[in-house]
């Protein structure tokens, strides 16, 4: 649950928008929101805590499509159904009506062991009280420190023996 009634938000242009949160986050994918209410309800209790960030995510299913993704952070490690992380993705999987496909590829990555496999769960979106959809939450990928993919060394002298990222952009 994640809930937000401010109704007055500053978009990435820098421009002042009175409107309501969830209008606000899917009007753009750069659009951001920090310090929302947020509680999570999964099988260790409820727990009430504030989202750092919430904003848009991803390409095709953010241009077309009416149920959006987007990327939370937390200021501290938040665990999310048994999944531990300060960075978390919420697939939207609005092309996908079984809303599976996601799920068992990362599930049958993880089970032939390949490396940096997100950890998923599906998980309900509410938005000030109003149901938003089933959604898959992953651990967010990305490069660093305390990240899925961790760098063994970030200094530019490794030429060897290194991990990697690579996206795609069609």
């Amino acid at each position: 649950f994640i809930n937000d009634t401010t109704g007055v938000y500053t978009d990435s242009s820098g421009n002042t928008v009175n409107t309501d949160f969830y209008s606000f986050i899917t009007a753009d994918k750069e659009n951001a929101v920090n310090g929302s209410n947020c509680t999570i309800i999964d099988e260790s209790g409820i727990n009430d805590t504030v989202l750092k960030k919430i904003k848009g995510r991803g390409n095709s299913t953010w241009r077309d499509s009416d149920k959006k993704p987007f990327n939370i952070n937390f200021n501290d490690k938040t665990d999310i159904g048994g999944i531990t992380s300060k960075k978390f993705s919420l697939l939207a999987n609005a092309k996908d009506g079984s809303l599976l496909r996601n799920r068992v590829m990362y599930d049958l990555a993880d089970e032939v062991g390949s490396l940096y496999s997100p950890d998923s769960r599906t998980v309900d979106l509410y938005i000030n009280g109003s149901y938003k959809g089933a959604y898959q939450i992953t651990q967010k990928v990305e490069l660093g420190k305390n990240s899925l993919v961790s760098l063994k060394d970030e200094s530019d002298e490794l030429t060897e023996n290194f991990n990697f990222l690579i996206e795609v952009d069609i």
